[in-house]
């Protein structure tokens, strides 16, 4: 492998550098890749010697390519032995300016050489000569400057596009296979044009004229004066008019015009693209759109967004839509999009009236149907007479029909604020139903957010109001007043009326099957029962049980009042019990409201005893809460009976107002706030721990009356004196002699 050559540079170190050229007996191949970057080998000098340039990757490059340089003289003359012999560039250059600049061998109408090109003038002018050559530029300036074209003799021409400045004469037969271009062309014979035809004018030809296309700037006349018919068109290419700003106009001049009544044809007016427009006028000549008995007739099948109008605007005429005598369908709006169809629905200053099966019938069963259809689903609404203004609306009349109005959901009988709304209001003796004799729904009178007055039976008649009267076997239940109210006052009255004689009596469940009857419920509302001064309120148990407020619900029983002369007696006899209870997390208070009288428990008490909490209370308490007289226990000490408990002071938190807590002496010392104590309380006070002391001394204390205390450590036997080294913690007790 050839490596890289370390030599000395002129003043500097090593460099490396390519071993030189390395020969090899055949030209490299992509195997051998053991050579650095730039390495040149060649081949044995044999006629041509080839040169490879390694570029890495097994990738030779044959620096030679089989070119081999040839000699001037084997430029000049052409005489090198291959193509594999090149010249140089200066020989090239020196060939170049030695044979071109000398002009070099002029071509002629049988010999390739050199050309000039002429100029525009020269083209124009016709005098140039051999080796001059005419570009496409300078033919089309001498064309457009007056150029002769043709002779004296007439000849031939054919012409891609025959373009005419003024007149354009021809006498005899013409055809053109492609077009005609000019302002005025004038044909004495026949004209043939295979292509398009332009005039600017006028173009007249007294023969026959075959037009492969006609483009007619001017005005065209096609058989203005004569009485022949003129066909345009009829083999099996298409006619096409065109117009352009002027526009196009057939007009009949009083006659008949036809249009596409001679066969089956397919007939199409105007186009469907861009801002087009169709309009079709008549006069008192009527308009008539016919066809055989089985046509269609399609009047924009294809618009989506725009707008079909059928009559006039101000049209005071009828607008008949399937008028006939057969038996047919008239769809409108009959499709599956969501369509809206309206009649008669712009009416403003005028009485519009729209009739449905309003004739006079003889015979058959007619229907209005509307919504008949059975749906799978979205919702069906009828709207009668909803807008904002007064509307009547009448449905069925006095004659032997019936009126059935039914839904699976719901019917709605609404107007506006003032509305009255009468049912059977001329009736006298016949029955007015409202429900089915079936029926599981809801029947809903009067059922309003606002304030309103339900009247029932509410005339001056003897009447008897029966509901749910009629029940046998099931179960009912009559409401009133069952919602829940959030706000206002509900009342409920039965004989609040001041009557003036007869008897007024409400009967509750008196008949002589057992019931139950419940008043009131466990919501904070009030039950009162009032009677007369001189009368007499009883509930009669009949020897079972009178149970006040004794459901699950958590209730307030108050038996009597605070006016003066109110008393309560609540007796048993001698063998029974008195007993006030509750469940187990009740609250039992007793005189609550009383401020300066006194509540007495056992007051009569001489062998007995009185128990506040039971033997079975586990976590349960007795609270005795008092002013700032304290409780007093009076003829004999408190006792704390049961072996195992204790007294308990509150004072968890070692607050500033708490009698009981905790300290730290600091050198012997420690101040502790309390804003309850006072001059003559006893502090019990009980060392906890040494926390580190290195002497103990005796605990004393001194009080600030309303501020704190001050617990001192005393060196024993040195009053006065203060053991320095005593840190220890301690408990302390505060307690109030009286």
């Amino acid at each position: 492998m050839a490596k890289m050559f370390q030599v000395y540079g002129i003043g500097q170190a090593l460099l490396p550098v390519l071993p030189p050229p390395i020969p090899f007996e055949n030209p490299p191949t992509v195997h051998q890749t053991n050579y650095e970057i730039g390495q040149v080998v060649y081949t044995p000098p044999v006629n041509p010697t080839a040169f490879y340039l390694y570029a890495g990757s097994g990738n030779w490059v044959n620096a030679t390519s089989g070119l081999i340089l040839g000699t001037y003289a084997q430029l000049s003359t052409g005489s090198a032995p291959s193509a594999e012999y090149v010249p140089s560039t200066n020989d090239v250059y020196t060939f170049v300016n030695t044979y071109a600049s000398a002009g070099g061998v002029p071509a002629t109408t049988s010999t390739a050489g050199l050309v000039l090109l002429a100029t525009n003038a020269e083209a124009l002018a016709g005098t140039i000569t051999t080796n001059f050559a005419i570009i496409p530029s300078s033919l089309a300036y001498a064309l457009a400057n007056g150029l002769a074209i043709g002779g004296t003799t007439p000849g031939a021409g054919a012409f891609t596009t025959l373009s005419a400045s003024s007149t354009l004469a021809v006498t005899g037969a013409t055809t053109l296979s492609a077009g005609l271009t000019g302002t005025t062309a004038s044909f004495s014979s026949t004209l043939h044009a295979g292509g398009a035809t332009t005039l600017g004018s006028t173009l007249g030809v007294t023969g026959t004229s075959t037009l492969a296309a006609l483009t007619q700037a001017g005005t065209a006349s096609i058989n203005a004066t004569g009485a022949a018919t003129t066909t345009i068109g009829g083999s099996s290419g298409a006619v096409t008019l065109v117009a352009g700003a002027g526009g196009l106009a057939i007009n009949g001049g009083g006659n008949t015009i036809d249009i596409g009544t001679d066969a089956a044809n397919t007939i199409v007016i105007g186009d469907a693209t861009g801002a087009a427009s169709l309009s079709m006028y008549v006069g008192s000549g009527d308009f008539l759109l016919d066809g055989v008995a089985g046509s269609t007739y399609a009047i924009g099948p294809s618009t989506t967004t725009g707008t079909v109008v059928i009559g006039g605007t101000a049209q005071t005429g009828a607008i008949t839509v399937g008028s006939s005598t057969g038996t047919s369908s008239v769809l409108i709006g009959n499709g599956s999009g969501a369509s809206t169809v309206s009649l008669a629905n712009s009416v403003t200053g005028a009485a519009g009236v729209v009739n449905a099966l309003n004739g006079v019938f003889t015979a058959g069963t007619s229907s209005f149907n509307v919504f008949t259809g059975t749906s799978t689903g979205g919702t069906q609404t009828i709207n009668l007479a909803t807008g904002s203004s007064p509307a009547l609306v009448n449905i069925g009349n006095a004659s032997s029909g019936a009126v059935a109005i039914k839904s699976s959901a719901s019917i709605a009988l609404s107007g506006t604020s003032g509305t009255t709304y009468s049912i059977g209001g001329s009736a006298t003796t016949g029955t007015i139903l409202i429900g089915g004799t079936a029926q599981t729904g809801a029947i809903t009178l009067g059922s309003s957010s606002g304030t309103n007055s339900v009247l029932i039976a509410n005339g001056a008649g003897g009447t008897t109001v029966s509901v749910a009267n009629a029940v046998t076997g099931a179960s009912s239940v009559v409401n009133f007043l069952g919602g829940a109210f959030t706000t206002g006052t509900s009342t409920f009255n039965v004989f609040t009326g001041t009557s003036t004689g007869g008897t007024q009596t409400i009967n509750l469940a008196t008949g002589s099957s057992p019931a139950v009857v419940n008043i009131g419920n466990s919501a904070a509302g009030n039950i009162t029962i009032t009677n007369g001064a001189s009368s007499t309120f009883a509930i009669v148990g009949s020897g079972g049980t009178v149970n006040i407020g004794a459901d699950a619900a958590a209730n307030t029983i108050v038996v009597g009042n605070t006016t003066a002369g109110t008393s309560v007696a609540i007796k048993v006899a001698t063998s029974q019990a008195f007993s006030v209870t509750g469940g187990v997390a009740s609250t039992i208070a007793l005189g609550t409201s009383i401020t300066t009288g006194s509540v007495t428990i056992g007051g009569s008490l001489t062998t007995g005893s009185v128990t506040l909490g039971g033997s079975s209370m586990t976590t349960g308490a007795i609270n005795l809460k008092t002013g700032s007289g304290g409780v007093q226990v009076t003829g004999g000490p408190l006792n704390i009976a049961t072996a195992g408990e204790m007294l308990q002071i509150k004072g968890a938190s070692f607050a500033a107002t708490n009698f009981i807590g905790v300290g730290t002496l600091s050198s012997g010392t420690v101040q502790i706030n309390n804003t309850n104590i006072a001059t003559g309380d006893v502090i019990l006070i009980t060392r906890t721990g040494a926390n580190g002391s290195t002497t103990l001394g005796e605990l004393s204390y001194t009080i600030s009356n309303g501020a704190s205390f001050t617990v001192t450590s005393l060196i024993l036997g040195t009053p006065g004196s203060t053991q320095t080294g005593d840190t220890s913690t301690f408990s302390y007790v505060i307690v109030r002699p009286t």
